[in-house]
């Protein structure tokens, strides 16, 4: 969990630091409102038992989002 959790946040810096300078920015404020339901799970994987399929889809959904 926690992992992933880093793996968010060191994606998420990269996607603002990288557009800081750009016509289209984006904000932690746009993060956190878009991504609110990602941001969700992320907190509420503690509860869950199997990580290995969560971590594999957020994974590739990050990949997807901010590469």
């Amino acid at each position: 969990m926690l992992r992933n959790m880093i793996a968010f946040y060191d994606m998420a810096r990269h996607a603002v630091e990288t557009t800081a300078q750009s016509e289209k920015k984006i904000t932690w404020n746009d993060i956190r409102t878009n991504l609110a339901d990602i941001l969700h799970q992320l907190s509420s994987m503690k509860f869950k038992v199997n990580f290995t399929n969560f971590r594999l889809d957020f994974m590739n959904f990050c990949f997807y989002i901010f590469i």
